[in-house]
């Protein structure tokens, strides 16, 4: 009897086992802004990536990111490898802040030809560092296409910049002791 039931509940795992697989949901693609977190001098112009992890299909991406307006400016965005991919045709746009103060930055990107992959870069954001303290880059919305013109599953992660004063000189420092002896 031990044997006969050992039988039965061997296929019922089975069946189980694939329910539970067929219903889990496949894995979550994550956008992440790198360096994570990175320090800066006042004037300094910068830039930072938005990366995304394995994505095997990636048409397009509609990303919005607020930053800290008082600390920093941004200047501009230039497409990564993700989107302007190698022998590929692609568009991307940065749609203008109307409101005052101008803090967050709206990038569109699209593979006009082909599609991207991740891992990689989507997009490079340059920016300007004006005043001393910390800026965030939060992660407002985003929407990632496939070709078939479906969302994909993803999740999003902004940034910190700290903004540091430069570095005074010493009278006694290397800089002016070598100075003195050129």
């Amino acid at each position: 009897m031990l044997t006969h039931l050992r039988i039965s509940i061997l296929p019922a795992a089975l069946i189980g086992l694939a329910l539970a697989l067929a219903t889990c949901p496949a894995h979550a693609a994550v956008l992440s802004v790198a360096p994570a977190e990175t320090t800066v001098i006042v004037g300094d112009t910068f830039k930072l990536r938005v990366t995304l992890d394995a994505v095997p299909d990636l048409k397009g991406s509609d990303l919005i990111y607020g930053f800290t307006s008082a600390r920093l400016q941004f200047l501009g965005a230039l497409a990564g490898d993700v989107i302007a991919g190698p022998l590929s045709s692609y568009f991307d746009h940065v749609l203008p802040d109307v409101t005052a103060p101008q803090d967050s930055i709206w990038y569109d990107g699209a593979r006009l030809s082909g599609t991207g992959s991740g891992p990689g870069v989507v997009v490079f954001l340059t920016f300007k560092a004006t005043s001393l303290g910390n800026a965030h880059l939060d992660c407002l919305a985003t929407d990632l296409r496939d070709s078939s013109n479906q969302m994909l599953a993803h999740s999003c992660e902004g940034g910190l910049v700290h903004i540091v004063g430069p570095t005074p000189v010493r009278p006694a420092s290397w800089g002016r002791v070598r100075s003195i002896y050129r």
